[in-house]
């Protein structure tokens, strides 16, 4: 098994399919490959749930950024598409937030 160096999160793409959402692509660097994964916010949430349950008191390193804004997944464009400028403000702090 490849000993992990660093996993950073570069990207966030809209999404339409399923369903309107934000992925954000984690980059994994291990000593000889790197390889990209693209995971929801939920799943962040669920990890922190899962890590909580599994080590209760212990705290985490940092806490999670906000899960939207207000109205936000109405505004969302179809994918491709830029956004409005506190869209792209907002999910560019979040995804910020989420490599910290």
């Amino acid at each position: 098994m490849e000993q992990i160096r660093y996993v950073k999160i570069p990207h966030a793409d809209w999404r339409t399919e399923p369903d309107t959402h934000v992925a954000y692509g984690l980059q994994v660097q291990g000593p000889v490959r790197s390889w990209t994964v693209w995971h929801r916010y939920n799943d962040f949430l669920t990890l922190a749930y899962e890590l909580a349950r599994e080590f209760p008191g212990a705290t985490p390193p940092s806490t999670l950024p906000p899960k939207s804004m207000t109205s936000w997944f109405s505004k969302i464009p179809v994918m491709g598409s830029t956004g409005t400028s506190s869209e792209v403000e907002f999910i560019e702090e979040r995804r910020h937030a989420l490599e910290r």
